[in-house]
């Protein structure tokens, strides 16, 4: 409206030589513009046109040679009203143009971009509908759209046709298409005529002479759309394909950064793998948040039994105690992997016979064997409820991972096989001297915690140097063996017996007073001389109870050693308290 404004006050002083003391410009009943004072007689001089109105007041009466040339330069003050009011339309539109282009390009996130140019093209274009199909990177052919009455983005599988049709055109040529009427088409897509569509128009989105994607803004009504719509859309589409572009490249770089910093936090992990559960439950929420993996566990694999065994997973529920069989042949994706020592990957699991079905809304998944050397230690399966959800980069992410994975497993393995040597006697396969006293130890603060008692019962093979002697000592060593199971199999499941040097036996008993504890040590005394009768091995027990005997480690032991070398002393196969 300053346009129009500043042409009426040039007119207003224009028109000084006739006398003009007062003017009034209307558009309709509006009033727009107005200048001057008459306090004295008016004479009024009225202009119609189609929209305008303009209004002259005069001192005197305009004769009539000036009336006509007054009336020719209202004539064409007339003519330069429609002209600006056309230029001002044009900036006004060029104007909410260049804002909606500066939304869009403002964003670095790509569905907040796609989010905004939809918002834009209905703006711009008044229709009910409109959608863009990212063609880069897309087989599986998804696309959003946007409708007018809720404006929320929404996803869709695309039924465009890639070449052939609207979009194979705009896709061939590299050109915009605007179409009047789709029923008149010979190759129209019979989707776009079953959702009522008839004008369209379809904007290739360009970004460094690729065509990214394809703008569509689609009306119910024919021939909706003309040739400026057109260039709206196309000005439009040009700063979002800019936008598009930009955020694209900076999701690959930031995707390209996590998974660098998923490597760097994996090798970290490494180091204390140790707490392999934790850190493979780590790893797969990282692949989560990295690869939008919304199912996916990681299995050890048992070759001896032929089972995998879950270590770690997410999405998935009531994989605690549960194993899985690796059969021959192969029913399941993971024992694929295993069998044949390769990754596989599936892009649609309906399609494929080896995919064991556990979750109805998966739709692809990839199964990678862990293999260290020739060696498979287990497997790493994903999944996602999209069909064709990883691709090449994915996969070859993964393959770099599985390996440190693998390593992972091996070493955690190694380190329980290492921690259980170091509290196992190993020639009878039960605690060692070291393991026992540390139980000892976390009993006696649990006693004192709860204000409870425990025992111990000291125990010694009677004459055993003579039996060694007499029978050698690898006979011994199988004697001592088959007492060790004898005397674990004696006790209860929460006591603990081990070997605390040579032919000397400790069992704590948990929670177990001292005549409780006599009586499990006669139990055991006769059990052994009739299970170990042929070698005439019979058994000599002490017994001390915290805190009858003592409160501390050492002086619970040596009671107990007290009163077996009593118990020997007296002839042996006897129990002895303090």
């Amino acid at each position: 409206m300053e346009l129009i404004k500043n042409l009426s006050g040039f007119l207003f002083s224009a028109l000084g030589p006739f006398n003009v003391g007062r003017i009034v410009l209307k558009r309709k009943s509006k009033k727009l513009f107005e200048k001057g004072k008459l306090p004295n007689r008016k004479n009024r001089l009225e202009y119609k046109s189609n929209y305008w109105t303009l209004i002259l007041y005069t001192v005197e009466t305009v004769n009539v040679n000036k009336r006509k040339e007054l009336e020719r330069i209202v004539k064409d003050f007339f003519t330069l009203l429609e002209f600006a009011e056309v230029i001002e339309d044009k900036l006004e539109s060029f104007k909410t143009l260049l804002n909606l282009s500066g939304n869009i390009v403002s964003d670095l996130d790509i569905k907040e971009v796609i989010k905004r140019l939809l918002l834009a093209g209905i703006e711009i274009s008044g229709v009910k509908h409109v959608s863009i199909l990212l063609v880069e990177d897309n087989p599986s052919g998804f696309a959003y759209e946007m409708f007018r009455s809720d404006k929320k983005l929404k996803t869709y599988h695309s039924s465009a046709r890639m070449k052939k049709g609207i979009s194979g055109r705009v896709l061939k040529t590299g050109k915009p298409v605007l179409v009047k009427d789709i029923l008149k088409l010979k190759d129209v897509n019979p989707t776009a005529v079953k959702k009522g569509r008839r004008s369209l128009i379809a904007v290739p989105l360009l970004h460094t002479n690729r065509i990214i994607g394809i703008f569509y803004v689609d009306s119910d009504i024919p021939d909706a759309f003309d040739q400026e719509t057109l260039e709206r859309v196309q000005f439009i589409a040009n700063h979002a394909a800019i936008a598009l572009g930009n955020a694209k490249l900076f999701n690959e770089i930031k995707r390209l950064a996590e998974r660098q910093a998923l490597l760097y936090n994996l090798s970290l992990s490494l180091i204390s793998s140790i707490e392999l559960k934790k850190m493979l439950k780590n790893l797969l929420l990282q692949l989560k948040k990295s690869l939008g993996i919304e199912y996916g566990a990681i299995v050890q694999y048992d070759k001896e039994k032929s089972i995998d065994i879950p270590i770690a997973w997410i999405g998935y529920k009531g994989l605690r105690n549960m194993v899985f069989p690796v059969t021959t042949p192969p029913d399941s994706l993971v024992a694929y992997a295993i069998a044949h020592k390769k990754m596989i990957y599936v892009e649609d699991v309906t399609k494929n016979k080896f995919y064991y079905k556990m979750i109805d809304e998966i739709q692809s998944e990839v199964a990678i064997p862990l293999i260290l050397g020739e060696e498979i230690v287990g497997a790493m399966v994903l999944s996602r409820t999209v069909k064709n959800g990883f691709d090449q980069e994915d996969l070859e992410l993964l393959l770099t991972i599985s390996s440190s994975v693998a390593m992972a497993i091996k070493n955690a393995e190694l380190y329980e096989k290492t921690r259980i040597y170091a509290i196992t006697d190993p020639l009878t396969g039960i605690a060692n001297r070291r393991r026992i006293e540390e139980i000892i130890d976390r009993e006696i603060s649990r006693s004192i915690r709860y204000s409870r008692m425990f025992s111990l019962l000291f125990i010694d093979l009677d004459n055993f140097k003579v039996f060694n002697d007499t029978y050698g000592h690898t006979v011994g060593d199988e004697v001592l063996k088959e007492f060790a199971i004898i005397l674990k199999s004696a006790v209860r499941k929460i006591d603990f017996a081990g070997r605390y040097g040579g032919d000397e036996f400790i069992v704590v008993l948990v929670e177990t007073d001292i005549s409780k504890a006599l009586s499990t040590g006669n139990r055991v005394r006769k059990l052994v001389q009739e299970k170990m009768k042929e070698y005439g091995i019979t058994i000599s027990i002490g017994v001390s109870t915290y805190p009858l005997h003592g409160t501390k480690k050492s002086q619970l032991i040596q009671a107990a050693d007290n009163a077996c070398y009593r118990a020997k002393k007296l002839g042996g196969n006897r129990v002895v308290h303090p």
